[in-house]
């Protein structure tokens, strides 16, 4: 690494690199804006989905527009509703005129293709994707895909998947956060088998960041306090990460790379906070601009012990159990909140945060379980998208085809659209009013 002083601004793809492949990304720094400078925000965009649909008493506010309460299972967002937003009244048009098969698999396959699905599959490019294509030309990753028990079920079948690349071309999510956090933050090689267990041993019990310790002894004289408590907050955060990432792996797994997480319990919590960190991370060092989160599958088999509910997630949708699956739903979106506030509480340079300048849209495959109802779906929107999303609104349609929305979230971004994305008979062309 070339480092400069700070009359000339240090490269914001500046990496610490150290051995044995050893490279650590930075955040935004002061020294890397150039004095004088007013550059335009960096914009974001994040799909998070979540599986089963929602009970709509329990999740949609009541009162106006501007002028609303949020319901109990949204209320964990309650510190950032300045920057929320619910949508009521937004369909899954192509799931409901377009599309083949039944069910969950059905709301999947077209929930972010917006378009009618083929052999049970997605059959056109998703939102994500399309916006990577404008967005992620200048980061180390056009996008990347998170997820949290996402192929424990189903596997190769469209219940999996929520981003494709073309019709038919289906990208998976990462279970497995240790494969990411190497993908992404480190490209430590993990130690060769046989003879040098006893190396594997020592280089596993040593962090990333000592690799590094070289080069961020040369950077740190060169930055202001600012940018020193900076580093220091991010780099406190790798460690963190890397430390619970060996708490959910094996004695026997290789560098940095633990096992799939297991069924059910715990695992489930601290893959999908691991998960979130990372994304946030790779956001706040603009690694990439663009994600998705899964959590676990449509038709979720997924099991929630710790809230003290009994049974599986999709059975519960299809039981007359609002009780508990409100809890789940309450859970889920507890860590909606935790990604919100992760990127709220990562300020920039140029001013606001990195959530202000990003767009966070969750929603599910259905609007109720129990009906497999693709009307009402629970989309909701979080974050500025750099000005473009105006907050603290609860908006209001009438049978709107969700590929309007994502029209939306195309021109939210600053990207080219044409009149609606996905199939062009569904939709009539941005939401009105939802981005200024």
């Amino acid at each position: 690494m070339k480092l400069v002083g700070l009359r000339s601004p240090i490269s914001r793809r500046t990496v610490l690199r150290g051995a044995a492949g050893t490279a650590i990304a930075l955040p935004m720094l002061d020294a890397m804006v150039p004095r004088h400078a007013h550059a335009a925000a960096t914009k974001r965009f994040a799909f998070v989905y979540f599986s089963c649909g929602v009970v709509p008493a329990a999740w949609f506010p009541t009162g106006t527009e501007t002028a609303f309460t949020l319901g109990p299972v949204l209320a964990s967002l309650k510190p950032l509703q300045s920057k929320l937003v619910v949508l009521k009244g937004v369909d899954i048009a192509p799931a409901v005129k377009k599309s083949s098969g039944v069910g969950h698999k059905k709301g999947m396959t077209t929930l972010t293709t917006a378009r009618g699905n083929v052999n049970e599959f997605g059959n056109g490019i998703s939102i994500d994707q399309q916006i990577a294509e404008g967005l992620g030309q200048g980061t180390k990753f056009a996008s990347l895909q998170f997820g949290v028990r996402s192929q424990a079920q189903y596997q190769g079948s469209g219940h999996v998947y929520i981003s494709y690349s073309g019709p038919q071309k289906p990208l998976p999510a990462e279970d497995d956060p240790g494969k990411m956090f190497s993908r992404v933050f480190s490209n430590l090689t993990p130690p060769a088998a046989g003879p040098a267990a006893p190396d594997e041993r020592s280089v596993k019990r040593k962090s990333v960041l000592d690799f590094v310790a070289d080069d961020l002894g040369q950077l740190i004289p060169r930055v202001s306090g600012g940018d020193r408590a900076r580093l220091d907050a991010h780099l406190t955060s790798v460690r963190d990460i890397e430390k619970r990432l060996f708490v959910v792996s094996t004695a026997g797994a290789g560098c940095l790379r633990p096992p799939a997480p297991a069924a059910g319990g715990s695992d489930f919590q601290a893959v999908g906070k691991l998960q979130m960190d990372m994304l946030a991370m790779s956001f706040i060092c603009d690694l990439t601009r663009v994600a998705t989160l899964q959590w676990s599958t449509s038709q979720s088999g997924q099991t929630y012990p710790w809230l003290g509910v009994g049974g599986f997630h999709h059975g519960i949708s299809h039981s007359s159990d609002n009780a508990s699956l409100t809890k789940i739903e309450t859970w889920l979106m507890e860590q909606f909140f935790y990604l919100g506030k992760l990127l709220d509480d990562a300020k920039v340079p140029t001013g606001g945060s990195v959530l202000d300048s990003s767009v966070l849209v969750t929603g599910s495959e259905v609007g109720v379980g129990q009906t497999h109802a693709f009307t009402d779906i629970p989309f909701l929107l979080l974050g500025g998208a750099g000005g473009a999303i105006k907050g603290n609104r609860f908006m209001t349609y009438q049978s709107a085809a969700h590929n309007d929305l994502y029209t939306s979230m195309l021109q939210a971004m600053g990207l080219p659209y044409s009149t609606v994305f996905g199939d062009p008979s569904l939709g009539k062309g941005p939401l009105p009013g939802l981005v200024a």
